[in-house]
């Protein structure tokens, strides 16, 4: 039986907003190795209640269709100088900056104006800072610290990442071999079996959250974006109405579409989502409607992998029983589901080993 989680204590960004803390394009690491916050003996963090304030902004400028809050290179926030906008949401804008002292790269998401005057929003914000802090693990982004702009705007400080999404790479790679997929799901399993501990759904997994780090020959996977479900169900029609599609219709669980009790079985759901995708090199269900995406999510069966690319059948059972409808029939865990993937890709490995004559 899996016990019940409960509401994650995060919030972040719709799929306007390119990763956080993530730059759009490949960049080149100039920070301290992963394993290391930009200064290893610094202070504890102190997260201090945030008080939501009203602000006045300048006329703002706008990236990618959403308007920026205003802050300008050069500008700081606590002792982070910044550089310039590296994306934008409905819910934040991130930059990269750079410490005044150290120099050290990191990204800052600062929270919109007209959100700081909310205190449920501001309260969500500062909640994210203290469950992503919470789950420190190698797979999930790190936060370095917390504060309030002069006007009262909230906003963190996360590790600046250099890669790309794994969205990106499928979209200039096309799918992946079962190999390939098993090495992006080992630590991503990983990271949300860490999350799931600590009493955290994700509850937006998709290929945009999944970020594959360079750095030489090594490669780390890094599960962002903690949040997005929960603002699912703020209350006020500004959070929930204009959000609604935002909790990624390409793999949202369909006990989550229908508002009721979400546990750690959402994200396997999505798990087997953004497998099929890895594996086929397309979404489980396309649309550009929301609604559309969410009636199939709901009722449509899924299709089998090995109908749609050269896999084995083994693979489809795997799947198929992640993206169950009813999330008593899914794996119990991401971990469990992990070992089902593990099992269907030796039995592969075996039947093509063995001699013609004996398949």
């Amino acid at each position: 039986m899996v016990p019940s989680l409960g509401r994650s204590m995060v919030s972040e960004e719709p799929d306007t907003l390119p990763s956080a803390g993530i730059p759009s394009e490949r960049t080149v690491r100039t920070a301290q190795p992963a394993s290391a916050e930009p200064d290893a003996a610094a202070a504890p963090i102190t997260l201090t209640p945030m008080t939501p304030t009203a602000t006045a902004t300048r006329p703002p400028a706008a990236l990618g269709g959403v308007a920026l809050d205003g802050l300008r290179p050069g500008e700081r926030a606590g002792d982070w100088v910044i550089e310039g906008p590296l994306g934008a949401g409905g819910f934040s804008v991130i930059y990269r900056a750079r410490h005044a002292d150290r120099g050290a790269p990191a990204a800052v998401k600062v929270l919109h104006p007209e959100l700081s005057a909310q205190p449920d929003v501001v309260l969500r914000f500062q909640r994210e800072v203290e469950t992503v802090r919470r789950l420190e693990h190698p797979g999930i982004v790190r936060v370095f610290e917390q504060g309030q702009l002069e006007d009262g705007r909230p906003y963190y400080v996360m590790e600046l990442l250099a890669g790309v999404s794994l969205d990106q790479h499928l979209r200039s790679r096309g799918r992946l071999s079962p190999e390939e997929a098993l090495a992006v799901l080992e630590p991503l399993c990983d990271a949300l079996e860490a999350a799931h501990a600590q009493a955290v759904v994700h509850r937006d997994l998709k290929a945009s959250n999944v970020f594959l780090e360079e750095d030489g020959d090594r490669r780390r996977v890094v599960l962002l974006d903690f949040g997005v479900a929960k603002l699912l169900d703020a209350p006020g029609p500004s959070l929930t109405s204009s959000r609604e599609v935002l909790g990624s219709p390409s793999s949202v669980a369909p006990e989550q579409l229908l508002g009721q009790p979400v546990d750690v079985r959402a994200d396997v759901y999505a798990l087997g989502a953004l497998t099929y995708r890895m594996l086929v090199g397309e979404p489980l269900f396309s649309g550009d409607i929301g609604a559309l995406l969410r009636q199939l999510h709901l009722f449509a069966s899924p299709p089998r992998p090995s109908a749609k690319a050269r896999l084995s059948s083994g693979f489809d059972e795997v799947i198929l029983r992640a993206l169950a409808k009813d999330p008593a029939a899914r794996p119990p865990s991401p971990g469990a589901f992990l070992e089902e993937f593990r099992g269907a890709l030796e039995a592969a490995r075996g039947a093509s080993d063995a001699p013609s004559g004996a398949r």
